[in-house]
């Protein structure tokens, strides 16, 4: 896993907002950046960058801070998923809806779309093929990576854009770090696969369960960057549902140019 020491030193501006982003992304034609909670208009305990719904926060705020988002990345249209924890895959262009019901992988061969996943805790993972310009963004929660997600992802990307797994690059946004992905119940919940990433206790490392999801698919170890930014550890710049279970959600997106 590469450690990305710098990565909340990578901080930028605009429009009274605040994101991070990945080095390694830049010099590529794509924009990308994961939100932190600040600059938005929603109150306690949502305050105030918050983009999902369903957490109690009234819905003209989310709107307005996502008009906030599209302002900071101009783009064709913001295109979000409907979460629901599963390991479904949906390949959009320019006809595809805003909203995409039921599904927690954004895929895309499309310029100018702005996707969003959004998270408190979850890992927000952009995978980029320099090679085919192709983009995805996937919601990878526990039980995503329960399922592999990250597999199944790198899969379809292979038979829509012939991805040669060696050539993606992978950036996994602030998550829930190894110190607080506590699972009392792992034995029930999670496969045998994660048992040699449990640390003290009852806790996983799920970083390195994506590392070693990613690994196996193929993707080089030199080019997964993750964050190592824990959410619950940093609740000044990030929803944590751990931390606050009543709380919004961050946002993290992503658009070809």
């Amino acid at each position: 896993m590469l450690e990305i020491k710098n990565f909340l030193n990578n901080r930028r501006q605009e429009n009274h907002l605040t994101y991070y982003s990945f080095d390694v992304l830049q010099r590529f034609p794509l924009k990308h950046g994961t939100f932190s909670r600040q600059g938005g208009i929603s109150s306690a305990p949502f305050d105030s960058l918050n983009v999902g719904e369903n957490t109690g926060d009234e819905p003209n705020n989310i709107a307005e801070n996502l008009v906030r988002i599209e302002k900071t990345f101009p783009c064709e249209r913001l295109i979000q998923a409907e979460q629901i924890h599963s390991t479904t895959i949906v390949f959009l262009d320019h006809s595809s809806p805003s909203i995409i019901p039921s599904c927690d992988a954004l895929v895309t061969q499309t310029p100018d779309l702005l996707l969003m996943i959004k998270h408190a805790d979850c890992q927000a993972t952009i995978i980029y093929d320099p090679e085919h310009h192709a983009l995805a963004l996937i919601h990878a929660g526990w039980r995503g990576q329960a399922q592999n997600i990250y597999a199944k992802v790198i899969e379809a990307m292979k038979n829509q854009f012939y991805s040669n797994p060696k050539k993606l690059l992978i950036a996994i946004s602030p998550s829930l770090g190894p110190d607080h992905a506590e699972f009392k119940n792992y034995k029930q919940e999670l496969p045998s696969s994660f048992l040699p990433f449990k640390t003290n206790g009852n806790y996983f490392d799920l970083w390195q369960v994506a590392e070693n999801q990613l690994r196996d698919q193929g993707v080089l170890k030199e080019n997964i960057h993750i964050a190592q930014v824990c959410t619950y550890c940093n609740p000044s710049d990030f929803f944590s549902y751990r931390f606050n279970r009543t709380c919004g959600r961050n946002a993290t997106i992503a658009m070809l140019e």
